[in-house]
């Protein structure tokens, strides 16, 4: 499992961040999926993604061009309110929706999908079926 920086979940659960009620315009540095997984030197072949960027999962996918390419992660967990534009991709990307989870939120759901090369394999039913209960774990 990889730590990216300051923000990731383990990072954030601790420690107390100012919060911007007043709206503030900010600006960040923005680089595509692609971009990232190959300056954060990603191997090619991993099992597990989880994206979780309140709403903003359409243009993190649209820049993973090589999704089902060069990068086949086994499965991908998508929070998202866009499920039917999301599946779309995703299917033709390569990918099934193998289950999906309900959250707090009634119009979000976690999307799981996996790559349809390797939907049937027996072994990665077992993973995933385990990467499901612990990502449950890690929701509460």
């Amino acid at each position: 499992m990889h730590d990216y920086g300051p923000f990731s979940r383990k990072n954030v659960i601790d420690c107390e961040l100012p919060i911007q009620e007043k709206g503030e315009a900010v600006e960040i540095d923005c680089i595509t999926l692609d971009d990232f997984l190959k300056k954060g030197s990603i191997p090619k072949k991993f099992e597990l993604m989880v994206i979780d960027v309140e709403n903003g999962e359409l243009n993190v996918l649209k820049s993973f061009s090589s999704l089902g390419k060069k990068y086949c992660p086994t499965a991908i967990i998508i929070e998202t309110e866009n499920g039917n534009e999301v599946q779309k991709f995703m299917n033709e990307s390569g990918y099934t929706r193998y289950c999906s989870l309900t959250t707090d939120c009634p119009t979000t759901t976690n999307d799981i999908f996996v790559s349809s090369t390797r939907m049937h394999s027996i072994k990665i039913r077992k993973k995933l079926n385990l990467w499901i209960t612990n990502f449950l774990r890690f929701l509460r």
